[in-house]
């Protein structure tokens, strides 16, 4: 991206440990996600995770955050990532 003028720092926090019960809100057992159309909204166990993150760690509203499933966390169906346009969190 740097031909494009874009130029990226990245930092890996350590393992956001979260319970079931605070993303979980349907109790299925799975992480709902949204769709991937221009419009897409994240759902609201994805806003269940943020409100975590953002209570547990240092937050900063001009940085992007990406969120990387461990074992014991599934996504509703497949998917490769999910970051709609112009957000924040993916």
């Amino acid at each position: 991206y740097d031909k494009a003028g874009a130029h990226f720092n990245i930092t890996i926090a350590p393992p956001l440990d979260i319970s079931k019960a605070d993303w979980d809100l349907d109790g299925n057992n799975t992480l709902g996600v949204g769709d991937s159309s221009l419009l897409a909204q994240y759902t609201e166990e994805e806003r269940a995770i943020f409100r975590y993150y953002k209570s547990q760690r240092p937050y900063d509203n001009k940085r992007y955050y990406i969120f990387v499933l461990g074992e014991t966390m599934s996504p509703s169906k497949a998917i490769e990532g999910f970051m709609p346009l112009g957000r924040q969190y993916g």
